[in-house]
């Protein structure tokens, strides 16, 4: 059985090698738009991988033109709260540094 130690070693381990790999992603998917863009397609087939480049769109609401517009009190009949607990994990002697500082 594994100890809190190991498993908050482990959980950190586990959260460092996602932000490599999501910075990893990144970087690769800007090659492949770019080598895409370059080659003036939207479709690529490499290595028996297909990469392709779909336009997409989003829409939001501009929540401080609203307040404006309407006025905090209108706005806060239709606001939603989700309450929630998080847990951070950091190694110890950073979170000692950001204290001392």
């Amino acid at each position: 059985m594994k100890t809190d130690a190991k498993l908050a070693q482990e959980l950190n381990q586990i959260i460092q090698d996602r932000k490599s790999l999501d910075k990893r992603e990144t970087e690769l998917k800007e090659f492949f738009k770019t080598r895409m863009s370059n080659l003036g397609t939207d479709t690529l087939s490499v290595g028996g991988i297909l990469v392709s480049m779909v336009a997409k769109s989003r829409s939001g609401l501009d929540a401080k033109a609203l307040t404006i517009a309407l006025g905090e009190e209108k706005i806060a009949e239709f606001q939603k709260v989700t309450e929630y607990v998080q847990v951070d994990v950091k190694l110890e002697d950073a979170a000692c540094e950001k204290v001392a500082a």
